[in-house]
């Protein structure tokens, strides 16, 4: 229902000014990524920027980070990171700037995959954090806008999608001695000369280990 009211949108603004017609593309590649089919995102979104190849440098920013963001769920990695790298040059304004960095999230998302197909698990479950970090940052700020709301769902479509493939990517992480933990959504945590904490963090994973689902008594 959705694709079929962006069609009449589309072929409502074939007649209009371009930079709708730029919009009106923009918006139906968004529900093409969402939806899984990152090809046609991608021919959308260059559709969009060859109806408005004058478009100033905020549009520009969105349809690159756009761009980018596709050509990365496609694998397509180098060629997305020219493009969000180009967003990024001209970019103005908050909004922008927030939109450019949740795409960017695709890229993460892609490098995990790369990752995870040379036996990096650890490398692969680093990207999806900095992925989710975008999101939980963007979020965080509050700074609106449809172009924030799109490019936030889009991103968080895909983490889901990688959580679905890879349920260890949601874990918490303990280093070796516990000497640090790491949580979706956020940079590792170094414990360093906090040795209590370390012996804890140690004994509750251990419990965790033998007996899941088991309470910690105060004196363990």
């Amino acid at each position: 229902e959705a694709g079929v009211q962006l069609d009449r949108a589309l072929t409502a603004a074939k007649g209009g000014p371009s930079d709708v017609r730029a919009a009106a593309a923009r918006y139906r590649g968004a529900f093409s990524h969402a939806e899984g089919r990152v090809d046609e995102a991608i021919a959308r979104y260059r559709e969009g920027m060859r109806e408005c190849p004058d478009m100033g440098r905020y549009l520009s920013t969105l349809a690159l980070g756009a761009l980018g963001a596709a050509l990365a769920a496609a694998g397509r990695t180098e060629e997305a990171s020219r493009a969000l790298d180009e967003a990024d040059s001209p970019a103005r304004g908050d909004q922008a700037t927030v939109v450019v960095s949740l795409h960017r999230g695709h890229l993460d998302l892609a490098r995990a995959r790369s990752a995870a197909e040379a036996g990096d698990e650890e490398g692969s479950v680093r990207h999806v954090d900095l992925a989710r970090a975008r999101l939980t940052r963007a979020r965080a700020e509050g700074r609106g806008g449809s172009e924030v709301r799109v490019a936030a769902l889009l991103l968080q479509r895909a983490i889901d999608r990688v959580q679905a493939r890879h349920p260890n990517a949601q874990v918490l992480r303990v280093g070796p001695e516990a000497a640090w933990f790491a949580v979706p959504g956020i940079p590792k945590v170094h414990l360093g000369r906090k040795h209590r904490l370390r012996r804890l963090l140690s004994t509750l994973v251990r419990t965790r280990e033998a007996s899941p689902g088991t309470p910690l008594g105060v004196d363990a």
